[in-house]
C-alpha cells in the first residue's frame, strides 16, 4: 500500500492495470477487480458526505447558532428535515453520481407533480375509492409528506440560507411547487369533504375551492367545520407564503444587475 499525505485533496486516477481509490487524507493503491466500480462509488459517497458536513458547518457559522437557542433550533430542524427526512437526499446517497445534478432535482420535482396529478385524476374518475380506508390513509401520508417536503425546501433555500443561483429557474420551480400545493390540498379537501358545509361533492369542486382559498379570494359558499378550520388556515398561510416567495424571486431577478 502506498500512502500519501494530502490535506483534503481528492484525486481519482485510472491507470492501465491498477486504480487509485481515494479516501479523505489517504490514497490507497489497489488492484483493479470486479469490485472497483463499487469501491469508486463508495469513495464518491464519502466525498459528498464530507461536502455536506462542510456546508453544514459553514451554515452554522453564518447563522451564529452559538449566540442563541432560536437559530440553533431552526438549524437543527433544517438538518433533520433536509438531511434525514429528504427523499431526494437519500436518492443521491444511493446514486452518488446524481449529487448536485440540477437535472435530477428538476426531474424529482416534476415527477412528484405527475404523481399528484395521477392521484387527482384517479379520484376524479373513481371517487368511491376514498371510502376505502387503506387507500385513503396511503394517499394522505404520501401527499402530506410531499407538502412537508416542499415547505422544508422553501425554508432552507429562501429563509435559512438564501442561496439562489438562478432566480429564473427558482421562479419556475416555485410555480411548479405552487401547482403541486393546489393539487395536494384539492385531494385532501376532497378526501375530507365532510369537514365542509355543504360537502365538497367532486374533485373539481374541491379544486375550485382550493384555488379560491390559496389565492385568498374567499371560501365562497363552503363553511369549514371542526378540523376543517385548521385545514383552511394551513391553506391560507401556504398560499400567502408562496406569493411572498414568488415576489421575492421576481425582485431578486430584477435587482440582480444592480447587485453585480
Amino acid at each position: 500500500m502506498t500512502l500519501y499525505n494530502r490535506s483534503q485533496n481528492f484525486e481519482y486516477r485510472i491507470c492501465t492495470e491498477r486504480q487509485l481509490i481515494v479516501y479523505a487524507f489517504v490514497v490507497y493503491n489497489v488492484a483493479m477487480d470486479v469490485n472497483t466500480p463499487k469501491k469508486a462509488k463508495n469513495v464518491l459517497r464519502m466525498e459528498h458526505e464530507l461536502e455536506r458536513q462542510r456546508e453544514r458547518s459553514m451554515l452554522k457559522k453564518e447563522l451564529g447558532t452559538d449566540e442563541g437557542w432560536l437559530l440553533g433550533l431552526a438549524e437543527r430542524f433544517d438538518y433533520i428535515s433536509s438531511e434525514r427526512l429528504s427523499l431526494l437526499n437519500w436518492i443521491t446517497r444511493w446514486k452518488p453520481e446524481w449529487y448536485g445534478n440540477v437535472s435530477v432535482v428538476e426531474s424529482f420535482i416534476v415527477g412528484w407533480f405527475f404523481v399528484e396529478l395521477i392521484a387527482f385524476i384517479v379520484l376524479g374518475v373513481f371517487p368511491h375509492i376514498k371510502l376505502q380506508t387503506p387507500v385513503l390513509t396511503l394517499i394522505l401520508v404520501i401527499i402530506t409528506y410531499r407538502w412537508y417536503n416542499i415547505i422544508v425546501d422553501w425554508f432552507h433555500r429562501h429563509i435559512l440560507t438564501g442561496r439562489i443561483t438562478s432566480p429564473v429557474r427558482t421562479l419556475l420551480l416555485i410555480f411548479i411547487n405552487f401547482a403541486e400545493m393546489i393539487l395536494i390540498f384539492s385531494i385532501v379537501n376532497f378526501l375530507e369533504a365532510s369537514l365542509y358545509v355543504p360537502s365538497l361533492f367532486s374533485i373539481m369542486n374541491s379544486l375550485d375551492y382550493t384555488i379560491r382559498i390559496m389565492t385568498t379570494l374567499g371560501w365562497d359558499i363552503y363553511q369549514p367545520v371542526k378540523f376543517g378550520y385548521v385545514l383552511f388556515y394551513v391553506q391560507v398561510f401556504t398560499g400567502i407564503g408562496t406569493i411572498v416567495i414568488i415576489l421575492g424571486s421576481v425582485m431578486s431577478y430584477f435587482t440582480k444587475d444592480s447587485r453585480d
